[in-house]
């Protein structure tokens, strides 16, 4: 049985070494689905599904979707959010090859206007990831 897409994306970012080197990895990786959890230590990544198409061919659905996602690398400070940024995209952009059990996939990741989070007083770099993969393999 294969993953969900996140999960493999989770398994992706969380175990690269240049992100984990920031955010931590294995059981202190601070990557979490949506939001951030209220007392969270930063830096840290949040990650969340944005849909995406799918192909079509003549006879219908190619089994083919590209789904977007957003990555937020959250921060105390802007510079190591930056950084961080700059990690997620180093490993995503371009990136071909499996991911976790959801099969092999091909990446597309840039990175879009920085933000900041006045309620929890963090600044945050987002990501935009394009994910390609092919259904059922």
């Amino acid at each position: 049985m294969s993953q969900l897409l996140e999960e493999g994306l989770y398994a992706l970012i969380s175990g690269d070494p240049g992100i984990a080197a920031i955010a931590g990895d294995g059981t202190t990786a601070r990557v979490y689905p949506l939001r951030l959890p209220t007392k969270a230590q930063t830096p840290a990544l949040t990650y969340f599904g944005l849909g995406g198409p799918r192909e079509q061919v003549h006879s219908g659905d190619a089994g083919l979707p590209h789904p977007r996602f957003q990555i937020n690398c959250i921060a105390d400070d802007y510079l190591t959010a930056k950084t961080l940024a700059a990690a997620v995209v180093k490993k995503l952009s371009g990136y071909r090859g499996p991911c976790g059990t959801s099969g092999t996939i091909a990446c597309e990741a840039q990175l879009v206007p920085d933000a900041f989070d006045d309620v929890g007083r963090h600044d945050f770099v987002p990501v935009d990831v394009t994910i390609w993969h092919q259904e059922g393999h």
